[in-house]
C-alpha cells in the first residue's frame, strides 16, 4: 500500500486522479469529523469536507512532500472552517450542537465527555494531536500558532481535564 505522502505526490506531479480519489477515501471520514469538531453542525461539516477536498485537489500541485500529507490536509479544512465562519460573520462556534467524535478516532469511549471539559479551542487542538497524530509543530502550521502556545495549551487543557475529574472522583 502506498503511502499518503506518496499518492499526494503522484496526484501533483502526474495529475492522477485516482491516487486523490484513494486519498479522498482514506481521509474523507477523518475530515469530517474534524469539521464536525470545529462546525459542532454535521451537515455543515458535510458541506465543509467537500469543499476541503475540492481546493486539496485543486493546490494538490503546490504539495511538496516536505510535510506529512494528514498535516496539508488538516490545514486546509481548518482554513476552510474560518473562511465559512468569517463569511458569517461569527466570532464563536455555534451553541447547542453536540460535538461528535467517532470511537474509530478516540482513544478513549469517553473522549467527548472529556473533550466537554475544556474550551472548544483546547478540545480541537487536542483532537488534532491525539486523534489526528499531528506533532504541536504541525498543530502550529494548521492553527497559525506558534509550536510554544500550542504545547502550553494542550499541557492546560490537559491540566484541567485531569482537574474536574480529580474534583469529582474520577480520576
Amino acid at each position: 500500500m502506498l503511502s499518503d505522502e506518496t499518492l499526494a505526490m503522484q496526484g501533483a506531479k502526474l495529475a492522477d486522479a485516482d491516487a486523490f480519489a484513494e486519498l479522498m477515501r482514506r481521509h474523507r471520514k477523518r475530515v469530517w469529523l474534524l469539521l464536525t469538531r470545529y462546525a459542532r453542525d454535521p451537515a455543515l461539516a458535510e458541506d465543509l469536507t467537500q469543499e476541503t477536498f475540492v481546493r486539496a485537489w485543486r493546490k494538490i500541485g503546490s504539495y511538496t512532500g516536505g510535510g506529512r500529507f494528514v498535516s496539508w490536509l488538516s490545514s486546509i479544512a481548518y482554513r476552510e472552517f474560518l473562511m465559512h465562519a468569517r463569511k458569517r460573520k461569527e466570532e464563536a462556534l455555534p451553541e447547542g450542537h453536540e460535538p461528535i467524535i467517532d470511537d474509530e478516532l478516540s482513544a478513549a469511549p469517553e473522549l467527548s465527555r472529556l473533550l466537554a471539559l475544556v474550551s472548544e479551542e483546547e478540545a480541537i487542538l487536542l483532537t488534532l494531536s491525539y486523534a489526528w497524530e499531528l506533532s504541536h509543530r504541525e498543530i502550529g502550521e494548521v492553527t497559525g500558532q506558534s509550536t510554544g502556545t500550542v504545547k502550553s495549551k494542550i499541557h492546560r487543557a490537559k491540566g484541567k481535564i485531569r482537574d474536574r475529574l480529580a474534583l469529582t472522583g474520577a480520576a
